[in-house]
């Protein structure tokens, strides 16, 4: 998933900072900035200022938020996610970009500036350009129209750079071989048996459990497994109940979303909550249906300020309005588990019978021959219901079902092939099974039918090319730039 978030991340930390600076107006607030330090890094004599990193750091977030359902992302997920330094790496490579094009020589124009600027949604007033709108917030935001110009012409002169770099050219004879590959494809029947999972599912008996525990080597390795993964595993933490209704806000709206929500509140009871979440939140992972219920969840899941108020309310009591960086919350407790410590005796069978599985290999070969022999059989039957019904009765078992590969990418799912090997598995004729062996999975393949992929065009084919040419080729450049030019970040500052 993470790898996914990257590839698509990736597009919004190459483009122009003049995209960053809209949403600066439009979202973040026109206070929202004031007393924050002026430069957060410098590379090639190019500033980044705190404004910048802090709306292209809003936009990383609410990207991420959107890929959770549009829940509200905690300081830990930011910090796993490491956004501030995606955020400062990608502003980074912007600023290389506009040093580029300086060297470069490219123009930038006067009246392109002044259509850019003119084109900024956040200065009209309906669909026609306001200069004293343009000058009120450019006021608000502490910047002079000289200031904002600048930034207007630096980020014109980024995308100038960056299609300088996408100029390439390609041969119409190198497309048409690439679309050639692309559209002939296999339509395949994957399944994955993964060796841990099986693990779990060799029968190891009360009795087999009861004699191993009894030798003193044995019962301290469960002791010691027991020590290293009780917190984490065996503990129980405190959890909470919750259901809400949230308001979102922005730097218009602060004051009638307040008020709103406290008219909610003086109606708001435990009977009458969930109907008013559903008429009332704002929040988009709700789907107006769900009453507003969060279900259990324990600390570290929301943002500190909702978390802290939640925690501290008794089963049966609706908070007051808590306001957090995504809007004001009305939040209802329903009920509530203490925290408890696991005790050994209540886990050790548990641990002894894992410890066993984890140690039989012969056991573990054999189970393996019948699961696999068992999915073959199955496959060959071409008999759908009793190959999910494998899915369904095994957890170590995954079921793709009529997955198309070619031989330009890689499927996901056999993304352990070699490349000799899926060339041969393309190649084998219908009906035909196939086994991969790593030591964590068995893939089993059942090829199907060659098929023509009418959807890939010459078109695409060129569009997918020369994109892949601008990532190698302005990865490499800006690579060798920031050799020349290291950043000098300010990290406290973040």
């Amino acid at each position: 998933m993470f790898n996914k978030f990257r590839e698509q991340t990736s597009q919004f930390l190459i483009t122009g900072i003049i995209s960053l600076i809209i949403i600066g107006f439009m979202f973040t607030g026109y206070q929202s900035f004031q007393g924050a330090p002026d430069t957060v890094a410098e590379v090639a004599g190019e500033k980044i200022s705190y404004r910048e990193y802090r709306s292209a750091l809003d936009r990383q977030i609410q990207f991420f938020s959107s890929q959770f359902g549009g829940k509200p992302l905690t300081n830990k997920q930011i910090e796993q996610f490491q956004l501030k330094q995606r955020t400062i790496d990608g502003l980074v490579s912007q600023k290389l970009l506009t040093r580029l094009g300086k060297e470069l020589n490219t123009p930038v124009s006067k009246e392109k500036i002044i259509k850019t600027i003119k084109d900024i949604p956040a200065f009209k007033n309906g669909e026609q350009f306001d200069v004293n709108r343009y000058k009120q917030l450019l006021g608000a935001n502490r910047l002079t129209p000289s200031e904002f110009e600048k930034s207007i012409k630096d980020g014109i002169l980024t995308d100038s750079t960056q299609g300088i770099l996408t100029k390439i050219y390609l041969s119409d004879d190198l497309i048409n071989k690439v679309l050639s590959v692309k559209k002939e494809t296999k339509e395949v029947d994957i399944v994955k048996i993964n060796k841990n999972s099986l693990k779990r599912e060799i029968s190891i008996s009360k009795s087999e459990i009861k004699k191993w525990l009894e030798n003193e080597e044995n019962y301290d390795k469960a002791k010691k497994k027991f020590t290293q993964e009780k917190p984490f595993r065996y503990d129980k933490k405190e959890q909470v109940k919750a259901s809400h209704i949230l308001l979102t806000t922005n730097d218009k709206n602060q004051s009638e979303m307040l008020k709103k929500i406290e008219d909610i509140k003086k109606r708001a009871t435990t009977k009458n909550f969930a109907k008013l979440a559903n008429k009332h939140t704002m929040d988009p992972s709700n789907s107006k249906t769900k009453g507003g219920s969060l279900g259990w969840f324990a600390k570290g899941r929301m943002v500190p300020e909702f978390e802290k108020v939640a925690f501290n309310l008794k089963p049966g009591q609706i908070s007051s309005p808590v306001k957090t960086s995504y809007g004001y919350h009305l939040i209802y407790v329903q009920d509530k588990k203490k925290a408890k410590e696991a005790k050994l005796k209540n886990h050790i069978n548990e641990i002894a019978k894992e410890l066993i599985q984890d140690s039989s290999e012969d056991r573990l070969n054999e189970l393996m021959k019948r699961t696999t022999a068992r999915v073959s059989t199955v496959l060959k039957s071409r008999n759908k219901k009793k190959l999910e019904g494998l899915g369904k009765s095994s957890k170590s078992v995954k079921i793709y079902s009529t997955q198309s590969i070619n031989l330009y990418e890689k499927n996901p799912q056999l993304s352990s092939l070699t490349n000799d090997e899926l060339f041969s598995l393309f190649n084998e004729e219908k009906g035909s099974i196939q086994n991969y062996s790593t030591a964590i999975q068995e893939t089993i393949v059942l090829v199907g039918n060659t098929k023509i992929n009418e959807k890939v065009s010459f078109d695409s084919v060129k569009k997918e090319l020369e994109g892949k040419f601008l990532r190698t080729n302005s990865e490499d450049i800006l690579n060798k730039l920031k050799d020349v030019f290291p950043p000098k970040v300010m990290i406290e500052r973040l």
